[in-house]
């Protein structure tokens, strides 16, 4: 089984599978995991499910890890999803990881998942675990010394001496030799794809491209919360906030309470750089909370539900007939140029008013030079 996994875990788990277990010990342990149906990782109160994640992470249940199961979580992402009392859900973390079967189908759940969701982490989010948390949008580390990160895949190989494996002629990948460097590179380049497949969620989720991922959040190793925070794998330590990093579609409404923005404005100025890097910090804090509303927020409020061909169309009647066009055309910006009544494109406008100055003086240049 290929795994995502903190390296420890790992070791901890090899040595466990040394000591197989007796018939009646795997007897007791499947009669043990027999459920009626209401996995014991979830509970309910008050509006919010509470869904616990522990262990190393499996598809279903395993001797050897006794961790939460990929089976369980979603059953109980289905039943808070169901439940109408149910009005958003906290995945409560403590994991080094687990198995790469199953893991990507449960991300896909998570993203898919239509209401409020969040991670809180109480010990550590890391490789497979941290996907998931990371699938989330928001990350709360409840300590400074949880460690996240771990992102990647890997695979032990025991080699025998006397052990001879040989594939089909027209398959020559499907046995390849660890002991060649041949060998070792088509092993490692399965692995790239796994791990592509790894970063591509995470980033998703954390909303920063792949490659900031592959340089920023441990490249494999892992790093505790107050490196995590810096760099972008979560959003807060207990009530030190990074509302910056959370992506436009999972911005919380906690980060618009005047508490946990008082303290990520606190956070950010008080961080060591420029007096221009502090505002520039406290600013993005701001507008990331709703507190000062950027350009693209004010350009879509204005657009509505108006579309590119409805803007022209509203440019052409008003020279037509001799009025100014309708501010929300202001919203987009570079079509003006395309129908000749702005002389350069703008990305965004910061002040209605102001176009329709520049509109006027345009025309008013164009009457005296025909």
């Amino acid at each position: 089984m290929l795994w995502a996994l903190e390296k420890t875990a790992f070791d901890e788990l090899c040595l466990l599978r040394r000591s197989p277990p007796t018939g009646d010990q795997l007897t007791a342990f499947h009669a043990a995991m027999r459920s009626d149906g209401t996995p014991d990782i979830y509970s309910s109160s008050d509006g919010v499910a509470t869904i616990t994640i522990e262990g190393v992470l499996t598809p279903a249940p395993y001797y050897y890890s006794r961790g939460t199961t990929y089976r369980d979580i979603a059953t109980s992402l289905r039943m808070a999803a169901a439940d109408p009392q149910v009005r958003r859900v906290v995945l409560r973390v403590n994991s080094p990881g687990g198995a790469v079967p199953g893991l990507f189908e449960l991300v896909d759940q998570i993203e898919a998942f239509a209401k409020p969701i969040e991670s809180v982490v109480g010990g550590m989010a890391a490789s497979a675990a941290y996907a998931l948390a990371a699938a989330t949008g928001r990350v709360t580390a409840q300590s400074r010394a949880s460690p996240f990160g771990s992102v990647g895949v890997a695979i032990d190989l025991l080699v025998f001496d006397e052990e001879v494996s040989i594939a089909s002629t027209k398959a020559p990948n499907k046995r390849p030799d660890p002991r060649t460097e041949e060998g070792k590179k088509i092993i490692q380049a399965e692995l790239d794809e796994v791990h592509a497949l790894l970063v591509e969620h995470i980033s998703k989720g954390r909303g920063v491209s792949p490659s900031t991922v592959d340089t920023k959040f441990g490249k494999g190793g892992i790093m505790l919360a107050d490196r995590a925070l810096a760099n972008g794998l979560i959003d807060q330590i207990g009530g030190q906030a990074s509302v910056t990093q959370l992506p436009a579609a999972r911005r919380s409404s906690a980060a618009r309470e005047p508490s946990t923005l008082a303290a990520s404005l606190a956070a950010s100025l008080d961080q060591s750089g420029s007096n221009t890097d502090r505002a520039r910090r406290a600013l993005e804090l701001m507008q990331a909370s709703g507190l000062i509303e950027t350009e693209e927020r004010r350009a879509a409020a204005l657009r509505g539900d108006r579309d590119l061909g409805d803007a022209v169309a509203e440019l052409r009647a008003a020279r037509r007939e001799g009025r100014e066009p309708a501010p929300w055309v202001a919203a987009f910006g570079g079509v003006s140029r395309r129908e000749g009544a702005l002389p350069a494109p703008a990305e965004t406008t910061s002040s209605v008013g102001d176009l329709g100055d520049r509109i006027v003086a345009l025309r008013k240049q164009r009457r005296a030079n025909p």
